[in-house]
C-alpha cells in the first residue's frame, strides 16, 4: 500500500482542521451570548411593543448559542489501547490508523454539525432581535409625545405624580364689628386727649 503514508497524513492535517473549526464555533457562540446580553440591557429605552419580542428573540439566539457552546464527547485516541498494536506489522498498524482517524474525523463532523446549526439559528434570532429592538427605538424617537407609550426607562425617569391638592381658602370675611369698634376706641381716645387739652 504504497499511499498510505499519503492518506494518514492527509487525515491527520483534516483532524487538526476539524479542532480548529471546534474552537472557532466556540468563540463565535461566545460571541453571539455576549451580543444577546448586550442586546437584553437596552430593552429598557425602547416601547414595551417591541421590548418583548426583542427580549424573547434574543433569548432564544442565547438559548441556542449557549447549545452549541455545550461541551460534547469529542472521538480522540486512547494511547494505552495503542500499546498492543506496538507487536504488529508497521504497515498494519498504519492502516488501522488511517481507519479509526477516518472514522473519528467522521464522527467529530457530525458534531461540528450540530454545533454549526445551533450557532446559525443564534445568529439568526440575534439579527431578529436587533431589527425588533432597532424598530422600537427609532419608533419611540420618532414619535410625537402626546398618546404615546412610555418605555420602561421613562417611567422610571417620570416625576411622581403630584398629589390632588386641596381647594383654595374662602375668601378672608371681615367682621364689621370688629372694625367698628376699633374706630370708636380710636374716637373715644381722641375725645379723651381734646378734653385733656382744653382742660
Amino acid at each position: 500500500m504504497p499511499s498510505l503514508d499519503l492518506l494518514l497524513q492527509t487525515l491527520m492535517l483534516e483532524r487538526d482542521k476539524q479542532l480548529a473549526h471546534f474552537d472557532a464555533l466556540d468563540t463565535k457562540a461566545g460571541v453571539l451570548l455576549a451580543f444577546d446580553g448586550v442586546l437584553i440591557t437596552l430593552t429598557r429605552f425602547i416601547r414595551l411593543a417591541f421590548q418583548w419580542p426583542g427580549i424573547g428573540l434574543a433569548s432564544g439566539s442565547a438559548l441556542f448559542a449557549l447549545l452549541a457552546f455545550q461541551p460534547r464527547k469529542y472521538p480522540v485516541l486512547r494511547p494505552r489501547e495503542l500499546r498492543k498494536y506496538l507487536t504488529f506489522e508497521a504497515e498494519n498498524t498504519r492502516l488501522m490508523l488511517h481507519d479509526t482517524i477516518g472514522e473519528m474525523i467522521t464522527r467529530g463532523g457530525r458534531l461540528l454539525e450540530v454545533k454549526a446549526r445551533f450557532l446559525t439559528v443564534a445568529l439568526i434570532l440575534l439579527l431578529l432581535a436587533a431589527i425588533t429592538f432597532g424598530t422600537g427605538i427609532i419608533y419611540s424617537t420618532s414619535t410625537t409625545a402626546g398618546g404615546r407609550g412610555l418605555t420602561m426607562a421613562e417611567k422610571d425617569q417620570s416625576p411622581p405624580q403630584a398629589q390632588p391638592q386641596a381647594p383654595p381658602p374662602p375668601p378672608p370675611q371681615v367682621d364689621e364689628s370688629v372694625i367698628t369698634y376699633i374706630e370708636r376706641g380710636d374716637k373715644q381716645a381722641d375725645i379723651e386727649k381734646r378734653a385733656e387739652r382744653s382742660g
